[in-house]
């Protein structure tokens, strides 16, 4: 199992605070797409869905629907959070049902919010997704349009879910994906790919030999990606690699907005666990030698403030904006509301610009409650009516009878 997926599997809710960040001191604005300050879940209640346009995070929570009178029914669902006004609304899937939703961690949110990818997984058993389940292929959705288009494994066949990946490369113009054929052994037997998200060209990085799963990381204009010690980078144009040995197991790595700065997350070499490391420098040479001491395990990098500034996150309970020269360290507290089930995904690129304002989420109760209120004091009115009717009777037909 990848790095990636060993992260992802542990489930938590994000709120992302603009406090003591480093250069954004300008707010951002409706016009710009951003980041919000925090990332909410949309009221349980709401029936707010989104359209179209980029979006700045995607999640997964509960949201609760009314059923009868009294009743109500409730199913984990997609949200997504506006670049543009910060609100959360629901997001419907094309083909993609509310059972295997809950279910399938399969998903992806490009850097710059203009895509959307999911594993198109086997739906006959979808109550017991595991590491049997047969993965089909992929679908990226365009947040523009809401076009989709259907990518499935070039040598054909259904895949192994158990040996999926799945994240954008850092231009969002190829979507990465582990996997292997049904027929391929157990070991050794999986493909590295990378998509071309707008006409679904597969280019194959790495062909089946390899016993672990490469760990996927990001560069402005490369494809990216370390196995053991090394990290590789390839043109995706002219196909050339190079590669770079560094210290350690390497998690996750990253190359800055403009090329000018690099930082990774290691682990011991003997795999027997201890401490994360990052590492982080001007160019690979010095961050090699540069170790950032943190306050907590650095698990993986959210993205770039700017060419300096590294968001480094620790399963997304904080986020940690390091310089990567000096190695100061500015903490912002995560918090979320709603009923989320996953750690949300942001658009990475969208830390270079300011947080923005976030829209109060609507929905929040149930939208019986004042029907209820309304018919309740019809109710009350009526019966007081119907007994004020009842006592005036016998008195009005005395006065009629008295001589």
């Amino acid at each position: 199992m990848s790095t990636r997926r060993r992260i992802a599997a542990i489930s938590m809710a994000l709120l992302v605070s603009g406090t003591g960040l480093p250069a954004t001191s300008t707010a951002a604005t409706h016009d710009t797409p951003h980041l919000p300050k925090t990332v909410n879940a949309p009221g349980t209640w709401s029936d707010d869905e989104a359209s179209t346009g980029r979006l700045a995070a995607i999640g997964v929570a509960m949201r609760t629907r009314p059923s009868g009178l009294n009743g109500k029914r409730e199913s984990p669902e997609l949200f997504g959070v506006s670049a543009t006004d910060g609100r959360s609304r629901w997001v419907e899937l094309p083909g993609v049902g509310r059972d295997v939703l809950g279910l399938s961690t399969w998903m992806a949110l490009s850097p710059d919010g203009r895509w959307l990818a999911w594993a198109r997984v086997e739906t006959t058993n979808a109550d017991s997704i595991d590491e049997t389940t047969e993965l089909l292929g992929w679908a990226v959705m365009s947040t523009m349009n809401r076009k989709v288009r259907n990518l499935d494994a070039p040598a054909g066949g259904r895949i192994r879910g158990t040996l999926a990946d799945l994240v954008f490369s850092g231009d969002s113009r190829h979507l990465l994906a582990s996997y292997e054929s049904a027929d391929a052994p157990r070991t050794k037997g999986h493909e590295f790919v990378a998509w071309d998200v707008t006409d679904g060209t597969p280019t194959v990085l790495e062909k089946p030999g390899h016993y672990w799963l490469p760990n996927p990381g990001s560069a402005p204009d490369a494809l990216v990606w370390a196995r053991g010690r090394t990290v590789y980078r390839q043109d995706p144009v002219s196909g050339k690699r190079a590669s770079y040995a560094l210290s350690g197991n390497v998690v996750t790595a990253s190359w800055s907005p403009n090329d000018t700065s690099f930082a990774y997350i290691s682990q011991p070499a003997d795999l027997g666990g201890g401490q994360w490391v990052l590492h982080a420098g001007r160019s690979v040479e010095e961050a090699r030698h540069h170790r950032v001491p943190l306050d907590v395990d650095p698990e993986e990098l959210l993205g770039w403030r700017d060419d300096r500034h590294v968001v480094v996150g620790h399963f997304r309970r904080n986020v940690q904006v390091v310089d990567v020269v000096t190695g100061t360290v500015v903490t912002i507290d995560m918090a979320g509301r709603g009923k989320i089930f996953n750690a949300p995904l942001l658009a990475t690129d969208l830390w270079q610009r300011p947080l923005g304002s976030v829209a109060k989420p609507s929905g929040t109760s149930d939208p019986r409650g004042p029907l209820r209120w309304a018919g309740g004091a019809i109710a009350v009115l009526l019966g007081g009516f119907l007994l004020l009717r009842l006592r005036r009777a016998p008195r009005s037909r005395s006065t009629i009878m008295t001589p």
